[in-house]
């Protein structure tokens, strides 16, 4: 029951606040107006029930219909309220049961018997009386009626205030007097009780050393975390009118005692009081969130335990005095003890993120996904949430009681968990609010990363990027084949920057997350020396360049011992930007490193091309046919029959050349041939020339190394010359990058 006490002080209600203002005119839907809301009554205000509607006290239900009630008191009657609890109703269609609405009882209306609000009590002129006074017509004051009640066995019985009188006399009552509001013939509301002289429950509450909790965190709050009021009720009662009052409140002030913080050295942290306990504001959320990650701090709600470290840093305050407005010298108590933070992570202790990885591989048709690796990590509720990665084709399962927010979005999931796109994503405590809350705990944050646009082979030249299909970032890109790319040797280099979804960068970088690898614009290609990055951390993602489609992180370059003594397989030769001999097919692998397990995520295709290459014909994956340019010189043996012949060189000035397996490449082309016969040392074989070839190479160390082919060539100086030759010979170019010159 709650207890208010007239003292000395009372002198000073003229002085306290005003109470808050009356509800809003328009009501929420179900209870006379359209808007799914909540929205406080005054005692006298109407309400119209709706026939398609059903109401409860728990927004959980269980809901039933209402009929012919027009105020809150007669609402709350209807559903069984004995004046205990909570003084909220909800109200949901029936048709739409996920849309709920509420009113509550205006907390002014609590307030009605307190220092400044529509009635004043004060001492009356005898010892122990008291008098009431209508004092304004605030919360609706001017149409209720007070009764008041003695609960002694010897006491004065009942005295009523009518609802067109001003002031009432009442006698000593030694017990205190209950007090009850009435608008017209609704049920009445119980306001508490009144007595002369004495301390009030909240303040005695206060002044003990040892105060009991008088909350507890519970996550389905109207909008998302709120401390639920647990504890007396009258209490609470008098707490939340304190609140109303601005003589209670919330300080900041992290490191410090309660009564330090309380005395005007905290920073006042506003808060949301409704029916059934306090909630942070979401603006003061916002604010923390905005001042620790920017911008990018509104797209997550904050961590559990910063979100444990912002309510131990808070103190609860009350004014000494209920007619002294803010107060300085004021009481307090560690929010932290009364609001059992501590268990606001307990839920979660062992909860468990899991990823199911994909591997993309990009082609200029397009990307395709295969599974990969799976990866779970615990959501420890003393560190920062931690931030993950994948990219697109990854599963995500979250804990059970969590969701999955795109900003202030929703994500669907699906019976194998989500399936998010390109995106950065909060991994959050479920509440009623869902993503459009920040009065809720993230879990983690991830990041999903498209190659296909955040992956761009920035060394490469191409043809104009808007034009073509295929993948955003790859698109100009000359085509070798339906799965490779082709890139111009000497001109081209494979190095590759790396864009990322909004916000990630800022939370995998903060200095907060301690990340042991950092997130740039850059996916730098590793070889297989080892790299100094001075004070810097190692890129999150990196590129590799290997010979083999298979990913090379199954072993670093170089042979290990095993456990056992025993050799273990040596990994992949890691290549180059620019490490790659004509027509060599080589694969470039994304590797996303998050300093728990290196991944390979994404892998692409190239093959190197001769500068002089004008035109690929087919785009066949298994023969491809170029033309181009200056092709590579040929050094060999000219010979039309065993006598005479000569040594010379061919260099196709035009040439078109078709691509086979196992290394031929059959070659039409126009060269210039030059040659010094063996028989007199004379020229021979001077002029252009038409020739149809054969060549040959390993692909892998020395590819079209040997030539074999027949000439149609001019036969000057010597026309003695046939005009026709065969020929036999190197490839100069191939021949130097065997002997490792280029």
């Amino acid at each position: 029951m709650r207890s208010f006490p007239t003292a000395a002080l009372v002198a000073l209600a003229l002085a306290a606040p005003a109470a808050p203002a009356a509800a809003q005119s328009s009501n929420p839907r179900c209870f006379g107006g359209d808007a799914v809301r909540a929205a406080p009554l005054t005692l006298g205000e109407p309400v119209a029930v709706g026939g398609v509607c059903e109401y409860a006290r728990d927004p959980d239900g269980p809901y039933r219909p209402l009929n012919d009630r027009s105020s809150i008191t007669a609402l709350l009657d209807g559903l069984g309220w004995t004046g205990e609890g909570s003084t909220t109703v909800y109200g949901r269609r029936r048709d739409t049961p996920e849309e709920v609405a509420s009113v509550f009882v205006d907390h002014c209306t609590d307030y009605l018997l307190q220092p400044g609000g529509a009635f004043a009590v004060g001492p009356g002129d005898a010892p122990g009386t008291l008098r009431v006074r209508r004092a304004s017509s605030r919360c609706g004051a001017a149409a209720l009626s007070l009764r008041f009640q003695c609960l002694a066995s010897s006491g004065p019985g009942e005295r009523s205030l009518a609802a067109g009188a001003t002031t009432l006399e009442l006698p000593e009552c030694t017990s205190g007097w209950v007090v009850e509001a009435r608008a017209g013939d609704a049920p009445p509301y119980p306001l508490g009780r009144v007595q002369a002289g004495g301390e009030t429950p909240l303040q005695a509450w206060f002044g003990r050393g040892d105060a009991p909790p008088l909350f507890q965190p519970d996550w389905q709050g109207e909008q998302g975390l709120r401390f639920r009021a647990t504890g007396d009720d009258d209490l609470w009662a008098e707490l939340r009118t304190a609140f109303a009052a601005g003589a209670a409140r919330l300080v900041r002030l992290q490191g410090a005692t309660a009564r330090s913080a309380c005395a005007g050295e905290g920073e006042e942290v506003p808060v949301v009081v409704t029916g059934s306990g306090l909630a942070f504001d979401e603006g003061w959320l916002a604010g923390e969130m905005r001042g620790a990650y920017g911008e990018d701090g509104l797209r997550v709600a904050p961590g559990l335990g910063r979100l444990k470290a912002l309510a131990d840093g808070l103190h609860l305050c009350l004014a000494p005095s209920y007619g002294v407005r803010g107060a300085q010298q004021a009481r307090g108590q560690s929010f932290a003890q009364v609001a059992r933070t501590a268990e606001l992570a307990e839920r979660f202790e062992s909860a468990e993120l899991c990823l199911d990885h994909a591997r993309v591989r990009v082609t200029p048709g397009g990307t395709t996904s295969e599974p990969g690796e799976r990866q779970c990590v615990s959501v420890a509720a003393d560190a920062a949430p931690p931030v993950l990665a994948a990219v697109v084709g990854a599963t995500v399962s979250v804990p059970e009681g969590a969701l999955l927010c795109n900003g202030r979005e929703d994500v669907e999931a699906s019976e194998a968990g989500y399936t998010p796109g390109r995106g950065f994503y909060d991994v959050r405590v479920a509440t009623r609010g869902g993503c459009r809350t920040l009065q809720a705990a993230s879990l983690a944050r991830l990041a999903v990363v498209d190659p296909a646009i955040d992956w761009i082979p920035a060394g490469v030249e191409r043809d104009d990027p808007e034009e073509g299909e295929g993948p955003l970032a790859w698109r100009g890109i000359p085509v070798d084949d339906p799965q490779t790319f082709a890139r111009v040797r000497r001109r081209d280099a494979l190095r590759f920057r790396m864009t990322t979804p909004e916000g990630f960068a800022s939370a995998w970088n903060h200095p907060g997350q301690g990340a042991p690898t950092a997130v740039s614009q850059f996916a730098p290609v590793v070889t297989g020396e080892p790299g100094e990055y001075g004070h810097a951390r190692p890129p999150a993602f990196s590129t590799r360049i290997t010979t083999e489609e298979a990913c090379p992180l199954v072993q670093a370059t170089g042979v290990e011992e095993g456990e056992e003594g025993e050799e273990q397989a040596e990994g992949p030769e890691l290549l180059g930007s620019q490490d790659a001999l004509v027509d060599q097919r080589v694969f470039t692998h994304l590797v996303l490193d998050d300093g728990r397990q290196p991944r390979c995520v994404a892998v692409a295709a190239f093959r190197a091309w001769e500068p002089r290459v004008v035109a690929n014909v087919g785009r066949s994956e298994r023969r491809q046919f170029r033309l181009g340019l200056l092709g590579d010189a040929r050094v060999g043996v000219f010979f039309s029959k065993p006598e005479p012949g000569a040594i010379g060189v061919a260099w196709p000035l035009l040439y078109a050349d078709l691509h086979l397996n196992a290394g031929f490449v059959f070659e039409a082309s126009i060269p210039v041939t030059a040659a010094i016969s063996w028989e007199d040392g004379g020229g021979s074989r001077v002029g252009p020339a038409l020739m149809l070839a054969m060549n040959w190479g390993w692909p892998e160390v020395a590819p079209r190394l040997l030539t074999f082919a027949f000439l149609i060539n001019t036969p000057w100086p010597n026309d003695q010359d046939e005009i026709w030759s065969f020929f036999a010979g190197v490839n100069l170019s191939s021949l130097i990058d065997l002997l490792g010159g280029r």
